[in-house]
């Protein structure tokens, strides 16, 4: 008995193969049933398919990611193992071809959306390799990343000026954070953008009223929420002194040292004392008048003369000084109009004798500087000569 056909001949098909054979003698036979045993051969290759799962980010250690079974035709004990790569750490391989996650810290969505390892599967000395990619669902695993601050500004900083912007970095790919105050800005003297945590100065700063404020504010991302202190140290500025001036008033044609009625004031937030003068290179009614450098009381000057009928207001410039800096204003003097008395001039006339009563003589010039003021003549002592028009 031997082979016809080798090819069809194989264990994983049939592992046996019964005939009947006939013997004769030409004459007589017989027939026996002849049983062929096949004996199993190392001759298939084992075969293992790649294969694609998805999990959560999150995923806890010890879950089953997914079973990738591989086969081997000759039946032959399988064995799996993971080839050293990237993500190697991350996972284990049981005997039975499941992929279990056994080091969480290394699957993150933020960091890489998909892993991908090599499974070798071992038959009886042959191998079969499959690469399986695990794609990762991004979760909400990570708080909002922020952090305290302290920030010095000046008394005097421009309201509107960005002060701070808030951190408030959140990793988790579709996650934006969000920010509101808990505390610290009940005046109101801040603006923080609820969506971009920018801090902006909203009124101004006094160093005097209030030194420092501190502001607690929520970062908030998809429900987690962290805090932010920020600290804003108010730093003193020297700041110049502000003038006010009231109604200013003097009558024309008043003395030397006449007080000007009226009140000017200075206000000086770092209540230091203040100077007042009256600058000489400015305007020229600023060399009409003193000023007391510690009151602010102003006074005609001496051999100064104030006509109404010239200038009926007088412009000048004051100064107020503190020990390092000074403000200027300019302000107005109202004069009031005094009745002047009418001037005139001793004149001589010329008449021939015997002229007739009403011939005119001549006009008698008078002049009066009060604006629309009317001018009377008369004649004070006994003359009856001549007459004057009044």
């Amino acid at each position: 008995l031997s082979v016809a056909d080798g090819d069809s001949i194989d264990y994983e098909i049939d592992d046996k193969h019964t005939m009947t054979v006939e013997v004769t003698d030409g004459v007589l036979s017989d027939t026996a049933v002849i049983t062929v045993n096949i004996t199993n051969e190392n001759d298939n290759l084992p075969i293992l398919a790649d294969a694609a799962f998805t999990i959560d980010e999150d995923i806890l250690n010890s879950s089953v990611v997914g079973q990738v079974i591989g086969s081997d035709a000759d039946g032959s004990v399988l064995s799996y193992e993971l080839v050293a790569q990237e993500y190697t750490d991350a996972f284990t391989y049981d005997a039975v071809g499941n992929l279990i996650v056994s080091n969480t810290t290394v699957i993150d969505f933020e960091e890489d959306d998909t892993h991908t390892v090599l499974v070798r599967m071992i038959s009886a000395g042959d191998t079969a390799s499959a690469t399986i990619i695990i794609t990762l669902n991004d979760k909400n695993d990570n708080l909002p990343v922020t952090r305290d601050t302290s920030i010095n500004m000046n008394e005097d900083a421009t309201v509107g000026r960005l002060i701070w912007t808030i951190p408030g970095d959140d990793k988790d790919v579709a996650d934006f954070s969000s920010f509101a105050v808990v505390s610290g800005n009940e005046e109101e003297t801040f603006l923080i953008e609820p969506q971009t945590g920018r801090i902006y100065l909203d009124s101004a700063l006094d160093f005097e009223t209030t030194d420092s404020y501190t502001i607690l504010v929520d970062v908030i991302s998809n429900g987690d929420t962290v805090q932010s202190t920020i600290m804003i140290n108010v730093i003193n500025v020297n700041l110049s002194p502000v003038i006010t001036a009231g109604r200013l008033f003097i009558e024309e044609n008043t003395l030397a040292g006449t007080l000007v009625s009226g009140n000017i004031i200075a206000v000086d937030e770092d209540q230091t004392p203040i100077t007042w003068r009256l600058p000489n290179d400015s305007l020229s009614d600023n060399k009409l008048f003193l000023i007391d450098p510690l009151t602010g009381q102003m006074s005609l000057k001496k051999d100064s003369t104030i006509n109404y009928e010239i200038d009926d207001t007088l412009t000048l410039v004051i100064a107020a000084s503190d020990d390092s800096s000074s403000s200027y204003k300019f302000v107005d003097i109202i004069v009031g109009d005094v009745n002047d008395a009418p001037i005139v001039d001793d004149q001589t006339l010329v008449i021939t004798e015997n002229s007739p009563t009403g011939v005119a003589l001549d006009t008698i010039l008078a002049v009066d500087e009060d604006i629309n003021s009317r001018i009377l003549y008369s004649i004070i002592d006994s003359s009856e000569q001549f007459l004057v028009d009044s």
